[in-house]
């Protein structure tokens, strides 16, 4: 029986919200040097490795989400500019790296 990945491979050429990715392989990616740190927000799936120390709350606000949905933190009284914020989204699209399987969430 072959394994199965948590990851669906892009072919060249296609696009990063073409992959697919299982919400418990983003749980694993927590930590900035191993595996790198990956949130979701709706469908997709996003790398924000690189964004962690330009986040203009700090580290530690953004680390939060980290493996997890932006939008539950996004709620919070603190933190619900970013759904004001157009450059918030601008962004995200940027690190954009796949679509979550199975997704809306049931």
């Amino acid at each position: 029986e072959t394994p199965t990945t948590a990851i669906t491979p892009r072919a060249e050429g296609e696009s990063a919200s073409s992959k697919t990715i299982r919400r418990s392989e983003v749980a694993t990616h927590t930590d900035a040097i191993n595996g790198g740190v990956w949130v979701t927000y709706k469908d997709g799936v996003y790398d924000v490795t690189n964004f962690i120390m330009n986040h203009p709350g700090g580290v530690d606000k953004l680390m939060m989400a980290a493996g997890k949905d932006l939008s539950e933190l996004w709620r919070l009284a603190p933190f619900q500019q970013h759904f004001r914020s157009p450059l918030a989204f601008e962004l995200l699209e940027e690190m954009r790296i796949g679509s979550l399987t199975g997704w809306p969430r049931r």
